[in-house]
């Protein structure tokens, strides 16, 4: 239904006004729009005005609403076309937010459907002048029943709850309980020539002008809340930093209403003059983003003007197994519409179709996939385009990392891994799939990898049986699906429970569950058997150890293990848990049972994508595979694939299972151990006594020599303030979270070559107070960062292969100089050597190492909240004032920090006792660091065969062990002692 309605203004203009339903149940009509895109506004719609614009109007909100990750409660709505968090800001003209050139006083939580300057009409009451700025505020249940706009107002933001849902991504359930509307009505600019501003106060029809509006739409139950920018005209005389977006505060950058801010092909449409034209939702001039969380997610569409467009999607997290349903915003299209997502930015990336839900956002399945880190997400209407403009990264989840929506046992003996199962049960979490009735497929999906032909497969093998989603589980008699040919083709695979592809559109989260990779011992015994006699899983085993003995190179590229558990613990640079088997995850060691603790190599071997596996007794010494069958295994494939990632051998997870895994269920687990010597001797531990201890240093490393840079402002006392969180980390100036299961370990691709990695280093059960991170670069360096108490502490692990040979002069910044001298560590570029305690240490070493200009640096450089040259340098503990207010005595310090000079000196400077306190144990743990990668003499593996028992296995110089017996009824013969 169409209607004709008249514009406010001084001639009468005409527009179409398209009266849609939204898509939801019990839809509600959208409100009547006097002037759209804006709502309806003024004092006979329960507005209240702004009375005085040359100052910002304080409002008290009923309660708490979400904005940027932070919670506030009141608000400041300013002439200059901002609402602004906790205090008064105005425009300032030096400002460019995008470019993050601001002020730390200024850097201040704020949105702004337009950054200008705005003209206050002061002394202009009486004249002409139009501008006027209203707000209101909607809570559900305290609207004033008296008010003649009781029903409007009510039923409006009923509608924007569904409106929300409607609009936005993973807005499922949204409930608008509470909305904030602001309109700026013809509002002029103050810098406009003073012919407009005449025209302003004599003949209002002249007066170059601004209509606009904000809605904040809040849900108490999610936390949620979402802006709906509305513009009707921005017919104003323009600055070049006049802008439209969202700051948020401390830090936490600016994100822009119109996406890629100029950069998407360098069209007009980039900039702030044409929000009123460009269509960003269904509505011209509207646009849509959900601001509630630490990141920002854009609802509506983007404008067919913009040449090239950012992909919106939800979640920006999938499994390399695939399976969930991917909300996608994209270019404005057409309802109902075929849609394609192309994972990856290869011609032969898997491409999928997906679904318009309306013209504003739809879905598309995640697929099967072969890699992991962050890969480009394409979106098109066509599914070969002949260029993929809208595109987006998005993090693929090495399948141990990913969320689990399949309850998978942990014990090698259950049906999933025999090769004689009868039954087996499949559960999943129901809810991850559908509200309604409807049936979901139990698959069964093969995959093989070959290296001759370099392809890789996916196959469905066997349709097992339907259930109702909502039952949760399904159970299978093996019998009635096994494989009758080619049962050699596929050795591993995953078991998929989804949904049929005329249900795909009423999925919560997932259209499939997959879990993998399993072997395929249940689906291929009985043929196998037939064909090669019981002991089929034997001959596979003999035949791979054959074949695998053929390429052996791989072994002597592996980093050798660490001698025990805590050197394993402290080169956290080169080594990480192995998720499998995790001391601090509780986790299960299913293929290590006689280990507490494993650990994985980072990097794998180059080119080969090899990787080292060290795992460690209770005793924390290294288990040799040569001595146990649970022993430190190597692996041909790293577990967690090797870049390119496409490529034979890289493959994450399946190529470790083709070559490592399967074929340990060929030797040990499927014939109780009878072949496993022919599996160890193919994964033989590599021997700890070639292991280099890395170099740990702080930053800077000259804590060791009782010396800090400290910079003081005047007030000898800085106040300490606590940040919304512990760390904001960015990558490519892009803000990251590791807030969920799924996001505390971070793959990043860079530039030449280079790879990194971030981890969130909160323990399971343990708060995420986001302020403890190892950064793993593929170069083996990692760099510990940890916060606390306004302190940052970081601790740099350097490889063996980096220490500098001994005839070469040159520092390695404040890192020391890691070349096995003590006294040579504050070492310029140049060579010379400087000592810690005077002031002009800090000029000739310290500053020496500071990076200047920006373009010497991955970082963006903020203006400075002081200027450092009012600041003081002191050198040396006896030159810190102690005679500023509440400045802590000697006893106290005493008290607190003992002789640890670094807490004295952290006392002292702070006046706050937690910081001292943080210093100290931040000593103790590196000092607990340095002490674990001391250099130990290791003999190695002794001599005296496989499966000795010894009475003990610490092979290091002054020990003494004991052989007690042999394995596998074996004897022995010769010294049973050896030291």
């Amino acid at each position: 239904m169409a209607s004709f309605v008249k514009l406010a203004g001084t001639k009468m203009l005409y527009v179409w006004l398209l009266c849609c339903l939204t898509d939801v149940q019990g839809a509600l009509k959208a409100p009547d729009m006097a002037n759209p895109p804006l709502l309806n506004f003024g004092v006979d719609h329960g507005d209240q005005e702004v009375k005085e614009l040359n100052k910002a109007e304080w409002v008290d909100l009923p309660r708490n609403i979400s904005y940027m990750g932070s919670k506030y409660k009141e608000l400041y709505i300013s002439a200059d076309g901002l609402i602004s968090f906790e205090d008064v800001l105005e425009y300032h003209k030096s400002y460019n937010w995008k470019e993050g050139v601001r002020s730390e006083s200024s850097d201040i939580a704020f949105l702004a459907p337009f950054y200008f300057d705005g003209f206050k009409g002061i002394g202009l009451a009486k004249t002409k002048y139009k501008d006027r700025i209203y707000y209101r505020i909607m809570e559900e249940g305290n609207i004033h029943k008296d008010a003649s706009s009781y029903n409007e107002q009510v039923e409006t933001l009923k509608w924007l709850g569904q409106y929300v849902e409607e609009t936005t991504l993973n807005a499922r359930g949204f409930k608008a309980d509470l909305a904030v509307v602001v309109t700026w009505r013809e509002i002029s600019s103050d810098s406009a020539d003073q012919a407009n501003v005449r025209a302003c106060v004599t003949d209002a029809s002249r007066c170059e002008t601004a209509s606009f509006q904000a809605v904040l739409v809040s849900d108490k139950s999610t936390g949620r809340t979402v802006a709906i920018l509305n513009y009707l005209d921005m017919k104003i005389p323009m600055e070049d930093n006049y802008q439209a977006g969202f700051n948020g505060g401390y830090g936490r950058n600016w994100y822009s209403v119109i996406p890629c801010d100029g950069v998407c092909g360098g069209n007009k449409y980039s900039y702030v003059d044409s929000l009123h034209s460009l269509r960003g939702s269904d509505l011209v001039g509207r646009f849509i983003l959900d601001v509630g969380g630490e990141t920002v997610i854009r609802g509506g569409c983007i404008p067919e003007e913009i040449t090239s467009g950012i992909l919106e999607v939800f979640p920006r997290e999938v499994n390399m197994f695939g399976g969930e349903k991917l909300e996608v915003s994209g270019k404005c299209s057409q309802r109902s519409s075929k849609i394609f997502c192309r994972f990856g930015s290869s011609e032969d990336s898997p491409v999928v179709e997906g679904t318009m839900y309306n013209e504003m956002k739809g879905f598309c399945p995640v697929p099967l996939m072969t890699t992991k880190g962050n890969i480009l997400l394409g979106w098109s209407t066509e599914r070969k385009p002949t260029q993929w403009t809208t595109e987006r990264k998005i993090s693929v989840l090495h399948p141990s990392r990913a969320p689990k929506s399949v309850t998978v046992p942990q014990d090698v003996k259950d049906p999933w891994f025999s090769r004689d199962a009868s039954k087996i049960t499949v559960v999943w979490d129901a809810k991850k799939f559908t509200d309604t009735d409807a049936n979901v497929d139990i698959s069964l999906i093969g995959y093989k990898e070959t290296a001759d032909t370099v392809s890789f497969k996916y196959k469905t093998l066997r349709k097992i049986g339907q259930a109702s989603a909502r039952r949760g589980s399904f159970t299978f008699n093996v019998a009635d699906h096994r494989c009758t040919f080619n049962c050699l083709e596929f050795e591993q695979g995953l078991l998929e429970v989804s949904l049929p592809l005329q249900y795909l559109s009423v999925a919560n989260e997932r259209v499939s569950v997959r879990h993998g990779p399993i072997p395929l011992g249940w689906y291929v015994n009985e043929k196998m058997t037939a064909d090669n006699g019981t002991d089929w899983s034997d001959k596979m085993c003999r035949a791979w150890h054959e074949e695998d003995g053929k390429t052996t190179d791989w072994l002597s590229a592996l980093l050798p293990c660490p001698c025990t558990l805590d050197q394993a613990l402290a080169d956290f640079g080169r080594f990480q848990p192995d998720a499998g088997c995790n001391l601090f995850a509780g986790s299960k060691c299913t293929y290590h049972k006689a280990a507490k603790h494993c650990v994985r190599a980072v990097v794998p071997t180059p080119g080969d994508g090899a990787g080292n596996q060290c795992c460690y007794s209770e005793s924390g010494q290294l288990v040799y595979s040569q001595l146990s069958y649970q022993g430190s295994t190597p692996d041909r494939s790293h577990d967690w694939g090797a870049h390119p990632y496409g490529g034979p051998n890289l493959v994450p997870s399946l190529s470790h299972w083709k070559h490592d895994v399967v074929t340990f269920y060929y030797c040990c687990l499927w014939n109780e151990y009878k072949l496993c010597d022919l599996y160890m001797e193919r994964r033989p531990t590599q021997d700890c006594k070639n292991y280099q201890v890395p170099a740990v240093a702080p930053v800077l490393t000259a804590v060791a020599l009782n010396y800090k840079s400290t910079l003081v402002g005047i007030s000898l006392a800085p106040e300490i303030a606590d940040p919304p969180r512990g760390l904001d980390i960015q990558v490519k100036r892009e803000p990251r979270f590791f807030i969920s299961d799924s996001t505390m370990w971070q793959d990043f691709d860079g530039e030449r070559l280079f790879y990194l990695s971030i981890v969130n280093n909160v323990l399971p059960g343990e708060t995420n107070l986001h302020n403890n991170f190892t950064i793993l670069l593929n170069n083996n360096v990692g760099v510990n960062v940890f916060e606390k108490n306004g302190l940052l502490h970081i601790t740099v692990a350097l490889p063996p292969e980096m220490k500098k040979p001994s005839n070469e002069r040159a520092g390695m910044g404040l890192l020391g100089t890691y070349d096995g001298s003590s006294g040579n560590d504050c070492m310029t570029k140049e060579g010379n050597i400087y000592m810690p305690g005077t002031d002009k240490f800090y000029d000739d070493f310290v500053y020496k190492w500071s990076v200047e200009e920006e373009r010497n640096s991955a970082f963006p450089f903020f203006e400075a909240a002081t200027d450092l040259d009012t600041n003081y340098v002191f050198s040396r503990y006896d030159k810190i004032p102690s005679n500023f207010p509440e400045a802590p005595d000697d006893s106290d310090i005493a008290d607190v920090c003992q002789d640890d000079r670094n807490c004295m000196w952290d006392y002292r400077i702070t006046g706050s006792p937690a910081v001292a306190k943080t210093t100290k144990a931040a000593d103790q743990l590196f000092s607990y660091v340095k002490g674990s990668l001391k250099q130990v003499e290791n003999c190695g593996l002794p001599e005296v065969g496989r499966n000795a028992i010894m009475d003990n296995y610490d092979f290091s110089v002054g020990s003494e062990i004991t052989v007690t017996g042999c394995g596998k009824r074996m004897s022995f013969s010769g010294s049973k002692k050896y030291s």
